[in-house]
């Protein structure tokens, strides 16, 4: 039981001295992150005093160059408006000149069907010529044909008129 006593204490011992380091490093903590609140508050300070500076600055800055960019767009603005005259003028010209363009194609393209239909009907022209022309020599020769055959006919029946009659027996 002593031993046991014994033991206990030293645990108790143990868990007093843990406790007491615990509660130092609790201490330190709470010290150091005061240190660093009243830190952080000082550079929020600053930057705010900082912001309010620039701010001032900017104001009187935009001030200045609030004159001179209005004069630079007003400038912009004339210049736009005249840029925009120029190409309306050039677009009512590129009008003026696709519609002159296009009468012009019309007409091309009239004249070019014009040509190839009087084209077509020249060609039709010549080959029903040279068909008629073709006819005409056909029958011709047909025509010279059937009297050569006529002719070969009468020919070849004078000639069986002449041969004498076949004889009758074989011998």
């Amino acid at each position: 039981a002593a031993a046991r006593d014994s033991r206990r204490a030293a645990s108790a011992a143990e868990i007093a001295r843990i406790e007491a380091e615990c509660a130092d490093e609790i201490v330190a903590a709470d010290h150091r992150a005061e240190e660093e609140r009243a830190a952080s508050d000082e550079r929020v300070s600053e930057i705010v005093t900082a912001a309010v500076e620039a701010e001032a600055a900017a104001r009187v800055d935009a001030k200045e160059r609030v004159g001179s960019v209005s004069d630079a767009i007003k400038q912009e603005l004339l210049d736009a408006q005249a840029t925009a005259e120029l190409a309306a003028a050039a677009a009512a010209e590129a009008r003026e000149s696709a519609a002159a363009l296009k009468a012009e194609a019309e007409a091309s393209l009239a004249h070019a069907l014009e040509a190839q239909q009087t084209s077509a009907d020249n060609e039709r022209r010549a080959l029903e010529e040279a068909a008629a022309g073709h006819q005409r020599a056909s029958d011709e020769l047909c025509a010279t044909l059937a009297a050569q055959t006529a002719a070969a006919d009468a020919d070849a029946k004078q000639a069986k008129a002449r041969l004498p009659p076949p004889r009758r027996g074989g011998r």
